[in-house]
Formats: C-alpha cells, structure tokens, sequence
C-alpha cells in the first residue's frame, strides 16, 4: 500500500471537513465544480467523523473504514443467508469473501475497495426487494442501495445489476400466470430505481459517465490470463508458495498489474464450484441457477474478448515503464477470439474499461456456491463431515491472508503520509495564505496528478487542478484559455508566469517532485527532486516576478502581488 491514490480521497475529506460542504470540494478545479467520480459517500462519512470528532485525518479515514466494513460484513451475510446458507456457513462466507485479494488488496484503490467490499449488500438488497410485497417500499430500497452503490463505486453496481438482471429473467420464467402481472411490475421498480440512480449520477457530474470506448486491443489486454487464476502470490497470502505457480510479472501480461496480481482462484473455491454442480444442483433452485449464470456470465466478462492462456508479449521486458500501448494486445497475440466480444462495445460495459474486475462477482458468487457445499456435506452424516472439515481446513490455509505483511504496508504508509506532512504541506502552508487560488504548475505539463487535492485542503488554498483523470478532463474545459493552452501543452517558464498578468490567480506553485509518480514512494528519489529543482530554478532568471524556493516547492508572484491570508472565505465564516 502506498499514498497513491490514497491522497485524493483522503484531500477530498479533509477538503470536505474543512469546508463544510457535502458533495462538491471548492478548494480545487475552480471553475468548474469539483465532483467525485466515486468514493462519495465513503468520503462523506469520514468528512462528518473528522468534522465532529476530535480526531487526524488517518484516524477519521479508519473509523469510517471500520464502519464501512461492519456494513460490508452484514451485507455478505444477508446475501448468503437469503441464498440458502446458515447463519455459521455465511459468517465463514464473509470472511472468505472478504480476505480474497480482489478485494482486500484493492486497499491500493481505496474507494474502490469499499465499493468492492460493499457489492453483496446490493445483491442482497435485490433479492430482500423481491420478496417485498409493497412496491413502494421495494423501489424506496432499490433506489436508496443504487444510489449510494454507483455513487460509491460504478464497477460493482454495474456487476450487481448482472445478478438482478438474471434475477428479475428468472422471476419472469418461473411465474405462475396469476402472479405474472406482479412480477411485471416489480421488474419496472427495479429497473426504475437503477434508472434513478443514474440520473442522479449524471446530474450530480454531467459528463462524469461519459467515457470514450476503448478499442478492443484495450480490452483483449485487461482481460485475464488463465495462468492468472493459478497465479498464487505469496506475498499476499500467510502460507507462502504451495506449488509452483508464484507471481507473475506484470509488464510481460499485457496489463498494468490488476489481472496478475488479484484473480487467483485457487483448489478451495474450484472444488467449491465442483461440489456445487454434483452435490447441490443448482437446477432445481431458481436462486442457485440465478447464481450459476451469474457467475459463468462474469467469468466470461473477466476474460476479456480474447482467451489467453500464458500469452505474454515477446518484446516486453520486466521494468519496461507502463504506457497506453501496454494495455494493448494484438488479437494474433491470444489463443482465440470469444463470441461475447460485442458485448465491450456496448453501454455500460464499454465503460468497464478494467475487465478483470469482473472477477469481484465471481468470487462472491463461488464463496456462496463453496458455502452451499459445506451445508450439503454437513447433512450427509459422518463421511460428509468429514470432507466438509478437511475441505474447510484447505480453504483456511489456501486464502487466510498474510497479516504481518499487510501491517508492514500500512506502518511504511503511514510513515510517508507524516513524512509528507511534516516536510511539504508544513512548507507549502508557509509559503501560501489560506484562501490564495494557486496553479499547479509540475513537469512538461498538466497530467493525471494524485497530490493537488490533498496540497490545498491541507495548506487551505485553492486551486484550478485537480486530482484524478476524469475530474481533470471536466476541470480543464471550464479553465481561461490562456491557462488551459500553457498547463496541457509545453511552455516556458516565462510563458506560464505570465499567467498570472492574464488569468486571475494569486501564485504560480511548482512542487519539487512529481504530482503523481512520486506519490507511490514518498519521499521521492533525490535524482527526480534535482530534475525537478532545475526546471523551477528557471523561473528566479525572470523579471517582474517574486521567486521563492523551499525545500519541496518553488513559488511566483507578480512583484505587485499582496498575500491574501487576510481573506475570509465563506466556509471559514463562524
């Protein structure tokens, strides 16, 4: 685990505890407002908790972290318990779903891993939905779960939506005629609620949905190796290497790492699956067969349109850095094209740009067919219980997770976070005043940075960037020209100083280090700190301007230029 991607979230909160405000931060993308495209109402909770409580960021992130994963434990077993599975099967199953690394590794993702953690409680929500039998109250529900479920994380509303839209075919193929009217209904509520939530995404960050369709070479790439499902990393498991089949290496797959590292299947959850089909027949419960198809339909979803079966890319090398072409993967370099392949050409699927991800709901979907096995051994006398605890002990072995591995991550991250904090935001606190709008000036030019929003919600400014690649997009079309040309495009020192004489802001900031790399391993390497230095020494040859360099960030004003830490802002009024 590293700052990463941490840093938005935990900028979007304290940007939120600062301000007082719900749903859009003032401090950054001036000009346009400032929307998460996921992550809300996680950061919502951690916002009201470190508004209220007298407690640092870290600790507000993990109280609400905790409350997260509370809701995320009872979602898993509800959904297993409304699937056939007893209340000691399903607490087993929760656990096991949430110790798998497509989701307990997603902490490198950290809204992402709540979203993640979070989809049972939507498939759950759909299957109590159904046996309500007031419509009002089905749609309240669906509408309230799907909306904060897409709010929270797009990806796994979207997989959710796969299991109801199996379910609500299912309700409508085993109707009885009297009760086919209803069922009718209650697929119009379902789709209505999901038809609300969208809207209320789209109002809340118009064009927030809108992504270009990747070409298919793109998906070929994301989707995951077979090798993958073998691929047991031990760096992520208590037990080390069982069998030869270790970690792969990212760069050689086609991908930037998410494939290899989390879609590791495993004998536990295979023989899950087996035992399922032999033992339990899912043909003979519409829920089972709902769960079957939903899971066979994800797996093939995850594989992207191409199989691949140990396809690497001849040309790669282990430490080749990660690039757009990457991602790409030639159909000649699979085994053979899929029939779905159509499918990633089509909303909302075609936005679904990580297809790997898909294995989230296979996981969910093999833990309660694994579940389901155990229940069926149980009942089968001795030779049952038998298999069922040795199969159980297997299972405890393959998937417990390395916990000592887990908490050196976190101490080394959060050594860097009060690194961080010490060093550059004490530093750029002192060199601007609460309430001066700055740019962000780091490099050729205005990238996908993970730092800005973070910068000013700690130090107090604001800012016209901001962090993440979408909010980006939706930030530099709502900038002043001028601003827009010299921070997206390459320009000389002195053509972007000159901004501030064209575009109203009060300092030009140019950080030490990289606003984006640089946050996977704080603090950065000296050599990128010298690089960086020199190209903000460039600005102290200037004329007119007022250049001042620190440690980690160099500052410019216009010589007439007054600071502004007098300024009240309106979220600061008392």
């Amino acid at each position: 685990m590293s700052l990463g991607l941490m840093l938005p979230a935990l900028g979007a909160i304290e940007c939120f505890a600062q301000t007082g405000a719900w749903f859009y931060c003032p401090l950054t993308s001036l000009g346009e407002q400032h929307a998460l495209t996921y992550g809300l109402p996680m950061v919502q909770v951690a916002g009201l908790i470190r508004r209220l409580a007298p407690v640092d960021l870290l600790t507000a992130w993990n109280l609400a972290s905790l409350l997260v994963l509370y809701v995320a434990g009872l979602g898993s077993q509800g959904f297993l318990r409304a699937i056939g599975v007893n209340v000691w099967l399903a607490v087993a199953g929760s656990i096991l779903f949430l110790a798998l690394p497509i989701v307990f590794a997603k902490s490198g993702y950290p809204l992402m891993l709540w979203g993640f953690a979070l989809l049972p409680a939507v498939l759950w929500a759909q299957l109590v939905a159904w046996r309500l039998h007031n419509h009002v109250f089905a749609f309240a529900l669906l509408a309230v779960v799907f909306s904060l479920a897409l709010f929270q994380e797009p990806y796994s509303l979207v997989m959710a939506l796969t299991f109801g839209g199996w379910l609500a075919i299912a309700q409508l193929l085993t109707a009885a005629r009297a009760s086919w009217p209803s069922k009718v209904l209650r697929v119009l509520v379902w789709l209505a609620a999901a038809l609300l939530a969208v809207f209320l995404y789209r109002q809340y960050i118009p064009g927030g949905a809108d992504y270009a369709v990747m070409p298919m070479d793109y998906f070929r790439g994301q989707g995951i190796d077979l090798l993958a499902f073998l691929s047991r990393n031990p760096a992520l498991y208590a037990l080390g290497p069982l069998w030869g089949v270790g970690a792969l290496e990212p760069a050689l797959f086609y991908t930037d790492g998410e494939m290899t590292a989390h879609s590791y299947l495993g004998l536990g959850l295979a023989m899950g699956l087996l035992g399922f089909v032999i033992l339990v027949r899912p043909w003979r419960n519409t829920l089972h067969m709902v769960l079957l198809v939903s899971v066979v339909a994800a797996f093939l979803m995850a594989l992207g349109p191409s199989l691949k079966i140990a396809s690497v890319a001849e040309d790669r090398v282990a430490d080749a850095p990660v690039t757009f072409d990457t991602y790409r993967m030639p159909a000649e370099a699979a085994v053979v094209g899929l029939p779905h392949a159509f499918v990633y050409e089509i909303a909302p699927f075609s936005n679904m740009r990580s297809v790997s991800r898909w294995y989230l709901l296979v996981a969910i979907g093999l833990v309660a067919m694994l579940m389901l096995f155990f229940q069926e051994l149980t009942g089968r006398g001795r030779p049952g219980n038998a298999v069922a605890i040795t199969l159980l002990l297997w299972v405890a072995a393959e998937y417990f997770p390395d916990f000592s591995h887990r908490l050196a991550l976190s101490e080394g991250f959060s050594n860097a976070f009060r690194q961080l904090d010490s060093a550059a935001i004490e530093e750029l606190s002192t060199l601007v005043s609460p309430g001066e709008r700055v740019v962000f000036v780091a490099g050729d030019r205005y990238g996908n940075e993970f730092f800005s929003t973070y910068l000013c919600a700690r130090a107090g400014c604001r800012t016209f960037n901001v962090s993440g690649d979408k909010p980006r997009r939706l930030a530099v079309a709502s900038w002043p020209e001028a601003l827009r040309e010299r921070l997206t495009q390459s320009a000389s020192a002195a053509q972007r100083a000159q901004l501030l004489n064209e575009v109203d802001f009060d300092v030009l900031v140019v950080p030490h280090f990289h606003m984006r790399w640089d946050s996977y391993t704080w603090p950065p390497a000296d050599e990128r700190r010298a690089e960086l230095r020199a190209v903000a020494e460039s600005y102290h040859a200037l004329e007119g301007f007022e250049v001042v360099s620190g440690n980690w960030f160099t500052t410019v004003r216009t010589m007439s230029a007054e600071r502004h830490s007098d300024k009240q802002q309106p979220w600061q009024a008392k």
